[in-house]
């Protein structure tokens, strides 16, 4: 017996920008980004194109480990429309996230929610 899952897409010739799968979705693909096969979360909320932000997190499917996550947000209908990619720190990876760094992130949190 083998399990079942979520679909995910090989879109290795598609330019993906925010509004590629439309708002009020979640979408599973893999593609080349950061020179590696990554594994992709694509998620928007809204469906107004160019309007609202899609953000994205992605992690590695290439031949070898990596031990990275990414994330990166955009607004628009073009493949510019995407900020920059930023690494998801981890506690024991290179981009060691301290508790003091954790502390001062939870303190600007809670000021803005508050």
């Amino acid at each position: 017996m083998t399990a079942s899952g979520i679909h995910v897409h090989d879109i290795r010739n598609l330019a993906v920008t925010p509004d590629t799968f439309g708002g009020q979705s979640i979408n599973f693909y893999f593609k080349t980004e950061l020179s590696r096969w990554r594994g992709i979360i694509h998620m928007k909320g809204w469906s107004d194109a160019g309007t609202y932000a899609a953000w994205q997190l992605a992690g590695n499917a290439h031949t070898t480990i990596e031990n990275k996550l990414y994330y990166r947000e955009g607004v628009g209908t073009t493949a510019t429309s995407w900020g920059n990619w930023l690494s998801v720190a981890f506690e024991n990876g290179a981009n060691t996230f301290t508790k003091a760094n954790a502390f001062n992130a939870a303190t600007t949190f809670n000021a803005l929610v508050t």
